[in-house]
């Protein structure tokens, strides 16, 4: 998986990252550009670990919580082993979400 290019330049990085008295502060597009938002969910949220739930919203067997991240649908459930698995929230078949109540206890997701 390649790297994805950042829509910040080079020189807007380095002048950020100047001592205090002499940086500059972040250009204001970085704040609602989609492309900037495009570029942190490849660069970042696609690549790394990230914190969805705490253990306890899925305490026992067959529980299960749905998270978004970065505009995906993910349902976190615990297995029978006590395990925690997250899988998206969508049938491979027909593209249609799984599951729509926010939480609750399931022994297996089936196509709706």
């Amino acid at each position: 998986m390649s790297s994805p290019r950042s829509p910040v330049s080079a020189a807007e990085v380095a002048a950020v990252r100047q001592p205090v008295d002499e940086a500059s502060l972040l250009p204001p597009r970085v704040f609602h550009d989609p492309e900037v938002l495009v570029f942190e969910q490849e660069a970042w949220f696609a690549r790394s670990w990230l914190c969805v739930g705490r253990e306890e919203d899925a305490a026992e067997a067959g529980q299960y919580f749905l998270a978004t991240i970065a505009g995906e649908g993910v349902i976190v459930i615990r297995g029978r082993d006590g395990e925690l698995r997250a899988f998206h929230n969508v049938c491979r078949h027909r593209g249609s979400l799984l599951v729509t109540e926010p939480a609750g206890r399931q022994v297996r997701f089936q196509c709706p």
